[in-house]
């Protein structure tokens, strides 16, 4: 897990960078990630769809969940 504070522009960025395209992690999860999804487009260049999941304790489905459902990735959303 990437604490929130290492990729706010700090100097790990670029190490990050470097661990996600040298596919260091097995999976990419993103919690939360209305909140933002920092280093998605190199994410979404370095793992299969499959190897990222995005999940979301919202009240309420909001549409942007289909564009990472229509990008592959497996989406979880807090059931109502």
């Amino acid at each position: 897990m990437i604490d929130p504070a290492l990729h706010q522009g700090s100097s790990c960025d670029e190490d990050i960078i470097n661990d996600i395209r040298n596919h260091k992690y097995d999976m990419v999860v993103y919690g939360r990630f209305r909140q933002g999804i920092p280093f998605y487009d190199i994410v979404k260049e370095s793992y299969d769809p499959r190897d990222v999941i995005m999940i979301s304790g919202e009240d309420q489905r909001e549409s942007y969940f289909d564009e990472y459902l229509n990008a592959g990735h497996w989406v979880f959303v807090r059931e109502l």
